[in-house]
Protein backbone atom coordinates (compact mmCIF):
# COMPACT_ATOMS: atom_id res chain seq x y z
CA UNK A 1 0.00 0.00 0.00
CA UNK A 2 2.87 2.37 0.97
CA UNK A 3 4.23 1.86 -2.26
CA UNK A 4 0.66 3.18 -4.08
CA UNK A 5 0.93 6.66 -2.07
CA UNK A 6 3.34 9.82 -1.88
CA UNK A 7 4.68 11.01 1.29
CA UNK A 8 2.48 13.82 1.45
CA UNK A 9 -0.73 10.93 1.11
CA UNK A 10 0.37 8.93 3.70
CA UNK A 11 1.29 12.01 5.85
CA UNK A 12 -2.50 13.04 5.11
CA UNK A 13 -3.78 9.37 6.04
CA UNK A 14 -1.63 9.41 9.35
CA UNK A 15 -2.99 12.36 10.60
CA UNK A 16 -6.87 12.07 9.92
CA UNK A 17 -6.75 8.30 11.33
CA UNK A 18 -4.50 9.93 14.35
CA UNK A 19 -7.20 12.79 14.48
CA UNK A 20 -10.50 10.60 14.62
CA UNK A 21 -8.64 7.75 16.77
CA UNK A 22 -7.86 4.92 13.88
CA UNK A 23 -5.44 3.72 15.96
CA UNK A 24 -5.38 0.34 13.44
CA UNK A 25 -5.36 2.23 10.14
CA UNK A 26 -2.73 4.64 11.50
CA UNK A 27 -0.96 1.42 12.76
CA UNK A 28 -0.95 0.13 9.40
CA UNK A 29 -0.19 2.81 7.22
CA UNK A 30 2.94 3.87 9.07
CA UNK A 31 4.55 -0.19 9.42
CA UNK A 32 3.39 -0.67 5.48
CA UNK A 33 5.14 2.71 4.80
CA UNK A 34 8.37 1.79 6.73
CA UNK A 35 8.36 -1.57 5.00
CA UNK A 36 8.60 -0.62 2.15
CA UNK A 37 11.60 1.04 2.84
CA UNK A 38 13.15 -1.20 4.64
CA UNK A 39 13.09 -4.01 2.08
CA UNK A 40 14.74 -1.54 -0.66
CA UNK A 41 17.72 -0.38 1.30
CA UNK A 42 17.92 -3.74 2.51
CA UNK A 43 18.51 -4.67 -1.03
CA UNK A 44 20.76 -1.84 -1.23
CA UNK A 45 23.08 -2.66 1.18
CA UNK A 46 23.35 -6.26 -0.11
CA UNK A 47 24.41 -5.31 -3.45
CA UNK A 48 26.70 -2.43 -1.57
CA UNK A 49 28.64 -5.07 0.76
CA UNK A 50 29.54 -6.96 -2.34
CA UNK A 51 30.12 -4.06 -4.86
CA UNK A 52 31.58 -1.63 -2.76
CA UNK A 53 35.46 -2.18 -3.91
CA UNK A 54 34.35 -2.30 -7.59
CA UNK A 55 32.60 0.34 -7.31
CA UNK A 56 34.99 2.90 -6.22
CA UNK A 57 37.71 1.57 -8.54
CA UNK A 58 35.43 2.07 -11.66
CA UNK A 59 34.42 5.28 -10.20
CA UNK A 60 37.82 6.64 -8.55
CA UNK A 61 40.87 4.43 -9.45
CA UNK A 62 42.57 1.80 -7.56
CA UNK A 63 44.26 3.97 -5.61
CA UNK A 64 40.16 4.47 -3.29
CA UNK A 65 39.55 0.79 -3.06
CA UNK A 66 41.02 0.62 0.47
CA UNK A 67 37.84 2.83 1.45
CA UNK A 68 35.27 0.08 0.73
CA UNK A 69 34.91 -0.51 4.60
CA UNK A 70 34.02 2.77 5.09
CA UNK A 71 31.54 2.46 1.96
CA UNK A 72 29.96 -0.61 3.77
CA UNK A 73 29.57 1.40 7.20
CA UNK A 74 28.10 4.13 5.21
CA UNK A 75 25.71 1.99 3.89
CA UNK A 76 24.54 0.82 7.36
CA UNK A 77 24.35 4.27 8.48
CA UNK A 78 22.37 5.10 5.49
CA UNK A 79 19.70 2.57 6.75
CA UNK A 80 19.21 3.46 9.88
CA UNK A 81 18.80 6.67 8.14
CA UNK A 82 15.79 5.72 6.22
CA UNK A 83 13.99 3.60 9.24
CA UNK A 84 14.82 7.20 11.42
CA UNK A 85 13.38 9.36 9.01
CA UNK A 86 10.02 6.50 9.07
CA UNK A 87 9.97 7.79 13.06
CA UNK A 88 10.52 11.47 12.18
CA UNK A 89 7.67 11.73 9.34
CA UNK A 90 5.62 10.11 11.85
CA UNK A 91 6.17 13.14 14.43
CA UNK A 92 5.82 15.60 11.87
CA UNK A 93 2.61 13.98 10.79
CA UNK A 94 1.23 14.26 14.05
CA UNK A 95 1.96 17.71 14.02
CA UNK A 96 4.94 17.54 16.82
CA UNK A 97 7.85 19.49 15.09
CA UNK A 98 8.75 20.79 18.28
CA UNK A 99 9.29 17.33 19.49
CA UNK A 100 11.22 16.70 16.12
CA UNK A 101 13.68 19.66 16.61
CA UNK A 102 14.21 18.74 20.26
CA UNK A 103 15.69 14.98 18.86
CA UNK A 104 17.19 16.52 16.11
CA UNK A 105 19.32 19.23 18.46
CA UNK A 106 20.24 16.02 20.73
CA UNK A 107 21.33 13.54 17.67
CA UNK A 108 23.35 16.51 16.28
CA UNK A 109 25.52 16.74 19.44
CA UNK A 110 26.11 12.77 19.55
CA UNK A 111 27.13 12.73 15.93
CA UNK A 112 29.38 15.67 16.11
CA UNK A 113 30.85 13.75 20.01
CA UNK A 114 30.99 10.60 18.07
CA UNK A 115 32.96 12.12 14.96
CA UNK A 116 35.33 13.83 16.82
CA UNK A 117 36.06 10.88 19.10
CA UNK A 118 36.59 8.13 16.77
CA UNK A 119 38.35 10.51 13.61
CA UNK A 120 41.18 10.98 15.41
CA UNK A 121 41.11 6.95 16.70
CA UNK A 122 40.39 5.19 13.19
CA UNK A 123 40.06 7.94 10.16
CA UNK A 124 37.92 7.55 7.57
CA UNK A 125 36.46 4.40 9.00
CA UNK A 126 36.39 6.49 12.44
CA UNK A 127 34.18 8.99 10.65
CA UNK A 128 32.08 6.03 8.91
CA UNK A 129 31.60 4.85 12.63
CA UNK A 130 30.70 7.84 13.70
CA UNK A 131 28.02 8.68 11.54
CA UNK A 132 26.66 5.12 12.29
CA UNK A 133 26.79 5.10 15.78
CA UNK A 134 25.33 8.73 15.24
CA UNK A 135 22.31 7.42 13.17
CA UNK A 136 21.91 4.48 16.23
CA UNK A 137 21.70 7.08 18.65
CA UNK A 138 18.90 8.45 16.28
CA UNK A 139 16.62 5.65 15.98
CA UNK A 140 17.22 5.30 19.62
CA UNK A 141 15.82 8.59 20.53
CA UNK A 142 13.33 8.66 17.25
CA UNK A 143 11.97 5.25 18.46
CA UNK A 144 11.68 5.82 22.02
CA UNK A 145 9.68 9.67 21.10
CA UNK A 146 7.28 8.00 19.09
CA UNK A 147 6.54 5.59 21.18
CA UNK A 148 5.92 7.78 24.19
CA UNK A 149 5.09 11.14 22.38
CA UNK A 150 2.33 9.72 20.12
CA UNK A 151 1.33 7.04 23.17
CA UNK A 152 0.98 4.56 19.73
CA UNK A 153 2.74 0.92 19.88
CA UNK A 154 4.05 0.53 16.55
CA UNK A 155 3.83 -3.30 16.13
CA UNK A 156 1.07 -4.63 13.58
CA UNK A 157 -1.97 -3.95 14.73
CA UNK A 158 -2.94 -7.97 14.54
CA UNK A 159 0.23 -7.95 16.92
CA UNK A 160 -1.43 -6.37 19.44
Amino acid sequence: MADEYSIEEVSRILVSAKLHGDITTFCTIANEAFAAGEVSMTRLLIALAFLAPFMLQLLFGPTFVGAANALRILGAAAFLNVINNHFRYMLLATNRQHIDLRNSAITAVTHVGFKALLIPLAGIEGAAFGMLFGELSVLIIGLWSTRTDLRTDLRRPSDV
